[in-house]
């Protein structure tokens, strides 16, 4: 019992460190540059969730793309009578997919084990996007340094070390939601291709509503979706019991 206790206080102290660190990167301005490669990762993370719904709803993801200016953007293909609640739910992929994966990764990032396969799963999927999907030198860049990242994590057998990873990604993931809420409310996105609908534009093209009452429903639904990702990972463990 008394390990486990210190595991926990261990994984916690982890968790305030990748806040720290994560708050230091983007408002420190001497530290901005480093926050660079962590802006292109919620873009890789925004464009996939794109794609991944667009396949659960029955779609096909063609391309990912990604410019070194941050901006990014998903091609794919949804039969034009999917229904316009299908095609709304692939639009919302890219702004839930931050606050979803970041609520996993805090609940994965609470044991050695979920963390490893948090890390193989990430692995394996940015392998796979990289092979079929993946269609621009930053998003390949970004994609091969995913998977070697995971790989030597994977190799290193060390527990907090792994765990300390997945929790700094998911904090990363969790901030990105709040520093680009402005998106959000937004009927027009600019890309290195040129100004384009937006995503919540797109919502409310298929759905009733404009787009900034759709960008609010996002917001909130983020906003509890972390919440019960955090909620997770302080949840105490239930104590084991005594042979009899």
């Amino acid at each position: 019992m008394a390990d486990e206790q210190n595991d926990l206080r261990w994984t916690r102290a982890m968790l305030l460190g990748a806040l720290v660190v994560t708050l230091l990167l983007y408002y420190v301005p001497a530290l901005r540059t480093f926050a660079y490669p962590f802006v292109l990762f919620s873009t890789f993370v925004h464009e996939m969730g794109h794609g991944v719904a667009a396949v659960l709803m029955g779609g096909d993801f063609l391309k990912l793309e990604m410019w070194s200016d941050a901006s990014g953007l998903a091609t794919y293909a949804i039969a034009s009578d999917a229904g316009a609640i299908r095609k709304a739910i692939v639009s919302a992929g890219g702004l839930c997919g931050a606050p979803i994966l970041a609520a996993l990764g805090f609940w994965l990032g609470r044991t050695a084990k979920k963390a490893r396969i948090a890390l193989g799963v990430g692995g394996l999927l940015s392998l796979l996007s990289l092979i079929f999907v993946v269609r621009t030198m930053v998003g390949v860049v970004m994609s091969v340094c995913l998977v070697a990242i995971c790989a030597l994590l994977i190799a290193s057998r060390k527990d907090r070390l792994q765990q300390g990873a997945v929790l700094f990604f998911s904090t990363e993931l969790a901030l990105c939601v709040f520093s680009r809420a402005d998106y959000l409310f937004t009927n027009q996105a600019r890309t290195a291709t040129g100004i384009h609908v937006s995503d919540v534009g797109h919502i409310a093209k298929e759905l009733f509503l404009p787009y900034w009452f759709w960008g609010g429903l996002i917001a909130l639904f983020s906003v509890l979706v972390l919440f019960l990702g955090v909620r997770g990972f302080f949840k105490k463990a239930a104590p084991s019991g005594d042979a009899a």
